[in-house]
């Protein structure tokens, strides 16, 4: 069995860990209409920006700068209306490499997205969402209507994959010299993206990969987000809730993402995996 990382020796092999959290995310994707009515833990998101904002583009309508449909290779609305699984390029990185995105149309009209490869240093988020991708590609329908990214950056992938040293130098993690975290290139808060003006909240350029991902999560609107890291120190490992903010700053429904987190973590403790992060065993 080959390591989490090539070229450095761990404890866990990748076919375990990955075995574990695709349990866990796949049973988080297949569960049932009965359950989400009556778990707390999946309470509905209330909505966190409103796209009737003023614009600065006459030429434009709010709307228009907010859904976009239209990708690469396809338009979303078109595919989510045909409920057929369907693997498309949806949009190709800045070295020109395509993207790709899994669809696996669900039983209910809810969303969920799940993302890997944020980070290109962390190759075995790439491998897990990959094996995510297999298990619903041959399962039956899943509750959720799930979209599947699972290298969001595949340049920086690829550069990882060239340094045998990339966790320790974090190779692969930027796509270059200075340039801001990927999971930190978000508008301001209570703000859509805006397709016509890429910037963040400190008004930094959103690189291209991030432009899609804002693109797609406008558009498809998921209920559920989940994005797959990958972790050094596996005592901090495990699945967390970040809280959703109003435009006040003021977390929305944290109790009920804070719940769901700790029902798939109990869940891959449970199957025999770690998430020592958890704390299951604390108050």
């Amino acid at each position: 069995m080959k390591p989490f990382y090539k070229k450095r020796k761990v404890l866990v092999s990748v076919p375990i860990v990955m075995r574990k959290i695709i349990i866990a995310l796949t049973a988080f994707i297949y569960i049932n209409a009965s359950a989400q009515q009556n778990n707390i833990a999946f309470v509905e998101p209330p909505l966190i920006f409103s796209n009737t904002g003023s614009t600065t583009n006459p030429s434009l309508s709010a709307a228009s700068r907010i859904i976009n449909f239209q990708f690469a290779s396809f338009n979303l609305a078109t595919v989510l209306h045909n409920k057929v699984a369907v693997k498309k390029v949806a949009g190709y990185s800045k070295k020109g490499l395509p993207i790709y995105l899994y669809y696996f149309p669900g039983t209910s009209n809810k969303n969920a997205l799940v993302i890997g490869g944020v980070h290109g240093s962390e190759l075995s988020s790439i491998e897990v969402v990959n094996s995510l991708v297999k298990k619903l590609s041959s399962g039956q329908p899943s509750y959720y209507n799930v979209i599947v990214l699972p290298s969001l950056f595949p340049d920086n992938a690829l550069t990882a994959e060239a340094h045998k040293h990339r966790v320790i130098n974090n190779k692969g993690r930027y796509s270059r010299d200075g340039a801001v975290d990927p999971n930190r290139q978000m508008p301001l808060l209570g703000k859509p993206f805006y397709t016509n003006a890429p910037v963040d909240a400190h008004n930094r350029e959103i690189e291209k990969e991030n432009r899609l991902l804002l693109q797609l999560i406008q558009a498809f609107a998921p209920q559920r987000v989940v994005t797959i890291h990958a972790i050094r120190d596996k005592k901090n490992c495990g699945v967390f809730a970040d809280p959703r903010s109003d435009c006040n700053g003021m977390a929305l429904g944290f109790e009920s993402d804070s719940a769901l987190a700790m029902l798939m973590a109990k869940h891959i403790d449970n199957s025999g995996g770690l998430v020592a992060g958890n704390k299951l065993s604390k108050t």
